[in-house]
């Protein structure tokens, strides 16, 4: 990240990040409302300017804090 912004790298990791969510989801590895509300959280994250939480999201390893995420009340 710089000054903000996605960087080329970033983009990579973001790739990454949505593939291991879809894996992870066709694994049944985590729910489809887990998958949803992950990626929900950094798209907000980005939505609010907020890159380095975004980034953060990206670069963990595994799907570990997903599976927490059924927890969370859907808003549909």
């Amino acid at each position: 990240m710089h000054g903000g912004k996605l960087t080329s790298q970033d983009h990579k990791a973001m790739d990454r990040f949505i593939i291991r969510v879809l894996e992870a989801y066709r694994s049944g590895e985590i729910t489809q409302q887990s998958a949803a509300s992950g990626i929900a959280h950094v798209m907000a994250a980005l939505d609010i300017s907020n890159t380095q939480e975004a980034v953060a999201w990206f670069n963990q390893k595994g799907v570990e804090y997903f599976k927490n995420l059924d927890d969370f009340p859907s808003k549909a």
